[in-house]
Order: C-alpha cells, then structure tokens, then sequence
C-alpha cells in the first residue's frame, strides 16, 4: 500500500510537470516588446470605501509620465471620507472624472456595476484597470503601450505583486502571488490566457462590449478580472507585461487573508470547462504529489520531492519579482507546502460559503 502511494505520488509531480510545459514554453518565448503605437488610455479605478488607501494611489497615478491618459473615479456607495478624497485630488489630476454610485441595482454584483458605468463613460478605445488600494509605477501606461500589436492586441495581462512587509504570513502570501503570476503569464505568453488580475489589466472596450460586459458571469460576486479574461480572451489578441509591477497592499492577517482568497478561488466554479479539468488536475496532482513524496522521504526514498521543488523554484525564476532568488529557494519546500493545504481548504469554503465584496 506504501509503495502504491509513492507510485501515485511521482506520478502525479510527472503530471504536474506534463502541465507546467506550456507555461514554461510561455516564459521561453515572451521577450520585451519595442514599442509601436501610444494610444489614448483612460484608467478606471473602483472605490469603495478606499480613505486609507486612496491618496496613495492617486499620488502614484499622478505621476504617471505618458502622453494622453485620463483617469475615472467611479465612487461606489462610499459611507467614509472616499468622495472628499477625491475631490481633493481633482484639482492636481486635471483629466480626472468622478462618477458617483448611490445603489447597485437588484441582480448585479456591486464591483462589476460600478466597473460598468466607468467603461460606459469612457471615451477611449483602451482602457486600464487598478484597484483603489494600488500603487502604479510612471511609466505603467507607457509599459502597456508597449505591448501593443496595432490591429492585433485587444488584451493585456500585468503582474500585480503585494508590498513586501515583515512577517512569514508576507512570505506566503509573496510566493503565492509568484506561482499565480508564472501560471497565468506564461499560459497567456503561450496563447493560452485563462484568467488575469484586476489591479494590472489592460483591454478594449470593443472587446468588453462584444462580450456584453459582464453580463455572463453576474451570478459571481468576484471575477470582475479573472472570469472576463476567462470568457472573452483569445490566444491571438492577448499579451503579456510580467513588468513593471502595480503593487497592492497585503492582508495582514492569516483571517483576512483566507477570506480573500476564498472570494478569489469561488470564480473558478465559473471558468470554462477546459480550465475546470486543467486547474483541477493542476491541484490533484499536487496534493497527490506532495503526499506521496513526503511518504518516500519517511521511507528513504529522498528524491522525488526535492528534485521536483527544485525544478519548481528554478520555474518560478521566469517572473520578475520583487524577492531575489535566494529568498524564493529558503522558503519554498514550507511555503509550497502550506500554499497546497491552503488553496484547497480556500476553495472548498469559496464553493461553499456566501462571498461578498468589501
């Protein structure tokens, strides 16, 4: 019985490693773009409730360095300081504009509303996305520009790491972000995009509008980002930009945190099928893997596991970080291990459990 798990076990790290081609292939083959085109962008940004974070956006926003951009402001149902925030920042952001949201109408999630009405009253072809608790670095719209075909790119997919901060939870949450960006760059980099993240997005609005928005996801509170790219994103019009980094602020609590990722991991049970059965073999094979190497570790058999977290590590080294290398490597056999454990449990109480959106 031993023996059949230590078989299933490096069998399952074979399949892993089976699956982390085309991501691997992705990486291989992305090389920075020389730019082509500067077109218009309008930033739109959600804003909930946002008065501790909110300056420190708009502070980085104003500083953006590109040659025409504007920025929209969508207040959503904010009780605190939010609106006299914005307002304050009106003045030193000239192209600012401020839509103001009283109540989300029955049937829509509030997030998606509210990102609904900004693209409506945007007057530019392409639009970029952040979060109103991130930090954009200048040359971000140039950045994106960048990585525009003309008559080919209706999609762009950033990374989006968490500031750095003390404590092994930071760790975690790093690592976690590191394995998320090297999945869904390289198989976007590879032609095969199947989710992106909010805070560093970039897309058009004849896309969104030919997809009906999100019209087809709206039983979901979350995946204003990941279940949009999932629906409407072609190998063919999607690119990639691993740098420079949008970053946000971490959770700091392991509470926080779960419910986070609960939120995040529930849009799953919207993807389309293909990614369904390909992000679930993904995880079956790791938690397979992982039990069946630590039971040859206990049995003198030493270098399943090793050999495959290795390989693993050297994987991850394809996407810009803010962490070097050596930190990746110390960390990874407790990190990878507790990220397994906690995805799983974040996902089975994401299907489960009622999400709302903070």
């Amino acid at each position: 019985m031993i023996d059949l798990f230590i078989y299933a076990g490096i069998t399952a790290l074979a399949i892993q490693g089976v699956l982390s081609i085309p991501i691997a292939w992705g990486w291989l083959k992305y090389s920075k773009p020389k730019p082509q085109t500067t077109p218009p962008f309008t930033i739109i940004i959600c804003a909930h409730n946002e008065e501790k974070k909110l300056s420190t956006c708009l502070a980085s926003i104003s500083k953006i360095n590109y040659s025409d951009w504007q920025v929209i402001i969508v207040n959503d149902r904010s009780t605190d300081n939010t609106e006299n925030i914005i307002y304050e920042w009106k003045a030193q952001i000239k192209s600012l504009k401020i839509i103001s949201i009283h109540e989300t109408p029955e049937g829509w999630p509030p997030k998606k509303y509210a990102l609904t009405q900004g693209i409506n009253n945007c007057t530019t072809e392409w639009m970029a996305f952040t979060d109103a608790d991130c930090i954009v670095p200048s040359d971000w719209l140039e950045s994106l520009a960048a990585e525009i075909r003309p008559q080919k790119t209706q999609l762009i997919l950033g990374n989006s790491p968490y500031l750095i901060r003390p404590g092994f939870l930071n760790k975690l949450i790093q690592y976690e972000t590191q394995v998320t960006a090297w999945m869904f760059l390289g198989l976007g980099s590879a032609g095969l995009p199947y989710m992106g993240v909010g805070r560093n997005i970039a897309y058009t609005k004849s896309l969104f509008n030919a997809a009906n928005g999100f019209t087809q996801h709206l039983k979901s509170l979350s995946g204003d980002d990941d279940l949009l790219v999932n629906q409407i994103a072609k190998g063919s019009e999607t690119q990639i930009m691993p740098y420079p980094w949008v970053y946000s602020y971490p959770q700091e609590t392991w509470k926080k945190w779960f419910r986070q990722k609960q939120r995040h991991f529930s849009a799953g049970n919207w993807y389309r099928p293909i990614w369904k059965i390909y992000l679930s073999l993904w995880a079956i094979a790791e938690l397979i893997g992982w039990i069946g190497g630590i039971i040859a570790l206990f049995q003198g058999i030493w270098w399943p596991l090793p050999i495959a977290l290795t390989i693993k590590g050297i994987f991850l080294l394809f996407v810009p970080s803010p962490h070097k290398p050596l930190h990746l490597f110390v960390f990874l056999p407790i990190t990878d291990f507790l990220l397994m454990l906690f995805r799983w449990g974040a996902t089975l109480a994401g299907f489960m459990l009622e999400k709302k959106w903070n």
